[in-house]
């Protein structure tokens, strides 16, 4: 059993950026996609049906529908999702993710999926989403902090969909992280804080507007009519 997804990642990753021109127009998207998504599916069915041990096909599919959701995730997240590109790449997912949850839905737990929507999922690593409560403490966020209580109840209340992690999501992992970063790590972090603090901007921007607006309209009302003395 392969990973089936490594194609779809990279038209993804080609065409839903705005910043950069797509890599291909919008029907050689679509013939690019279609192509790339039947032959997903059957390398679905060809797996469901074939004679390996249930465990290592419950495991492939959990793998891979993980993985859609993140790129699901991602592309919602994206700036131009609106965009046709856009709209192309997140209808394939989608449906990608439907074909898994129908066809596949007997390793879907419902008990195990009740509960996953109790829990925050996120896309960082583990060492990311470390640091990140890293900074929190150190900053003067979190305050009397126990890392090891932090630790749990972090382990308990969130899911990380980033593949690329090469740790599990545990207690020890987690508090272990707590304690030093790599500069790869840091970097990541850095990039995520500026892309933060840009949409703060963007928000801030729209707000400062929209006060304007309401004082200005706060002011027709009050300004007394030409009849009035």
């Amino acid at each position: 059993m392969q990973y089936e997804l490594t194609l779809l990642e990279k038209i993804i990753s080609e065409n839903a950026a705005p910043e950069n021109h797509p890599a291909l127009t919008v029907e050689a998207l679509k013939t690019a996609l279609s192509i790339e998504q039947n032959r997903i599916e059957a390398s679905f069915r060809h797996i469901i049906l074939s004679r390996k041990k249930e465990s290592l096909i419950e495991r492939y599919i959990r793998y891979h529908h993980l993985v859609l959701l993140r790129l699901s995730t991602k592309l919602e997240a994206t700036e131009g999702n609106s965009s046709e590109h856009g709209s192309l790449l997140s209808n394939c997912v989608e449906e990608l993710l439907q074909f898994i949850e129908v066809y596949t839905h007997r390793y879907f737990d419902p008990g195990q999926e009740a509960n996953m929507l109790d829990k925050m999922i996120i896309t960082l690593t583990v060492k990311e989403l470390a640091l990140m409560n890293r900074l929190f403490i150190s900053s003067g966020v979190f305050r009397y902090v126990n890392k090891m209580t932090l630790a749990k109840f972090i382990i308990h209340h969130v899911v990380t969909l980033q593949k690329d992690t090469r740790e599990d999501l545990s207690v020890k992992n987690f508090y272990n992280s707590l304690f030093s970063s790599d500069i790869k790590t840091m970097d990541s972090i850095i990039s995520l804080l500026n892309r933060m603090q840009k949409l703060l901007e963007e928000w801030r921007s729209t707000a400062i507007k929209n006060e304007m607006k309401q004082r200005q309209l706060k002011k027709g009302k009050d300004k007394p009519g030409k009849d009035q003395s």
